[in-house]
């Protein structure tokens, strides 16, 4: 992975916040021989990295790895990114919940 953003000439700082970590753990990643399917799928989103340049890495430094279909990836991304809407639709529902609370007690403070 470390070839990989480096080839796309981003810093470790620059991936790190773009994923919402910090430098360090961002490194640890780099550095673990096996990454977490999400973990990787977001990676290269942020790298803007095709599987067919991951396929040709991993061919190229190991050939006995398997490679990662281009529509196992892709449907692995679109439930990414489907998790995250969800997760900002129930923070949106929470803010407008915590927001109705508090006018009403604003209402109840002025009768």
């Amino acid at each position: 992975m470390r070839k990989l953003r480096i080839n796309k000439g981003y810093t470790q700082d620059y991936v790190a916040k773009k994923l919402g970590i910090n430098q360090t753990s961002y490194s640890k990643w780099e550095h673990q021989e096996y990454l977490k399917e999400e973990k990787l799928l977001k990676v290269l989103v942020i790298l803007e990295i095709t599987m067919k340049e991951v396929n040709n890495f991993v061919e190229e430094f190991d050939p006995s790895k398997p490679k990662l279909g281009e529509l196992e990836v892709m449907s692995n991304i679109l439930k990414i990114i489907e998790s995250q809407d969800t997760i900002l639709k129930k923070m949106e529902e929470l803010e407008n919940g915590i927001k109705l609370l508090k006018s009403e007690k604003g209402s109840r403070n002025n009768i």
